[in-house]
This record gives structure tokens, C-alpha cells and sequence, in this order.
């Protein structure tokens, strides 16, 4: 793989981003009017996401159970 395409993998368009997070496209474009996460870059009238921005926005919506809770 050449170092243009390595770079080019770590990077996705609005589509592809959306189906990455298991969100739809139209909630990925609301939260960008919103100004909500995750990043992205406009260049242009592209819509560009970093796989590694992507995983950031995963990893802050993590829910960790609560372990105090007891179950009967």
C-alpha cells in the first residue's frame, strides 16, 4: 500500500462515516448542523471524516453498567 493510500484509508466520507458509527447519513448531517460531534473537515462541499475522530466520538458515548447495582 503507498502512503497515499494509507493515508486516504484512515479517512471517510459522510456515507461511509454514518454506516462506520451505525448512524444514518441525515443524523450525521444534523449533528454537524448542530456543531455536535464527531469532527469532521468541509473541503469544499465534501464532508470528511478521520476514521480516528470517528472512534473518539464511539468511545465517549461508551456506557459503563453500573456495578453497585444488585440484581435479585
Amino acid at each position: 500500500m503507498t502512503m497515499t493510500a494509507a493515508v486516504r484509508s484512515k479517512r471517510m466520507d459522510e456515507h461511509e462515516a454514518a454506516e462506520y458509527v451505525k448512524l444514518s447519513p441525515a443524523t450525521m448531517e444534523r449533528r454537524r448542523r448542530l456543531s455536535l460531534p464527531p469532527v469532521y473537515a468541509k473541503v469544499g462541499r465534501r464532508v470528511i471524516y478521520d476514521v480516528v475522530d470517528l472512534d473518539n466520538f464511539i468511545e465517549a458515548h461508551k456506557v459503563k453498567p453500573n456495578r453497585d447495582l444488585k440484581v435479585p
